[in-house]
């Protein structure tokens, strides 16, 4: 991030930019850990219903297991959602604590003010990361049509390009987003 923030700037070393990736480690583990904790917490449903599914499996009637089925697949939307959401609601946190040298705390009140000023301009950059996404999916899409091994080496290609090209491409999107938006909140109190 601070790689593309100062190439954005017209002075990218990268010596500079690893020195200063491992100056914000610990604040931006610590909103990782969060972040992980957040969803995890909406697994233990999911666990529970599974552990109780495994405990009662040899008197399962046919509609206990239709119960336990669609319970699951409802579970898992609403953990796919809240995942998505929490993902989207701290989607500026890590910018703030590795741009603006926020603290943990203070990097998830800053991210998620951002995002609150900016909420269209999220919306939108969201849907081009994943158009960009989908653009590599379709690209190795046709080495499907070459059996295992083809799909194997389309896989490998899109993993590869999107390491090489669309992960810089899109880390410089957001961080231009953060750079230009988190400016104008400057002049707000507590801004």
């Amino acid at each position: 991030m601070k790689l593309c923030y100062d190439a954005l700037e017209g002075k990218a070393i990268l010596s500079t930019a690893f020195h200063h990736a491992k100056s914000r480690f610990v604040p931006l583990f610590k909103f990782e850990l969060i972040l992980t904790l957040l969803i995890g917490i909406a697994f233990i449903p999911l666990i529970n219903l599974g552990l109780d599914f495994f405990r009662n499996i040899h008197m399962l009637t046919k509609e206990a297991a239709l119960y336990y089925v669609i319970s699951f697949m409802i579970w898992s939307a609403f953990l796919g959602i809240f995942a998505i959401a929490i993902q989207f609601l701290f989607t500026f946190v890590p910018y703030a604590i590795v741009i603006d040298l926020k603290g943990t705390l203070s990097g998830i009140r800053r991210g998620v003010m951002v995002l609150r000023h900016n909420l269209v301009d999220t919306i939108i950059m969201w849907l081009l990361v994943g158009l960009a996404g989908m653009a590599l999916q379709v690209a190795a899409y046709p080495f499907r049509f070459f059996g295992f091994w083809g799909t194997l080496a389309g896989t490998l290609v899109a993993v590869i390009l999107g390491w090489v090209a669309v992960m810089p491409i899109t880390t410089c999107w957001w961080v231009e987003l953060y750079r230009r938006r988190s400016k104008t909140l400057n002049s707000l109190p507590n801004g």
